[in-house]
């Protein structure tokens, strides 16, 4: 599992040959576990309070284009 991104809080990482739509997984130190879809941003699972994610979903949208390459290369 290559992993993209560490925070203070999580890091991001995209698995191989993971299933479509293209997203990564954001895991926090605590425990808790999301997905986000890199073209919408939408994030698959709940992280409470949403604040939580703010680091992560705005280092994923300034990084759009460099993971959406990524995956196109990870998922092959």
């Amino acid at each position: 599992m290559p992993r993209l991104k560490e925070f203070s809080q999580c890091r991001v990482s995209m698995y191989p040959r993971d299933h479509r739509p293209a997203h990564v997984h954001v895991e926090f130190r605590d425990g808790d576990r999301c997905t986000v879809e890199i073209a919408s941003l939408r994030v698959v699972g709940t992280i409470r309070p949403a604040s939580k994610m703010a680091e992560a979903l705005d280092w994923i949208a300034a990084n759009r284009e460099t993971l959406m390459a990524q995956w196109e290369e990870i998922v092959r």
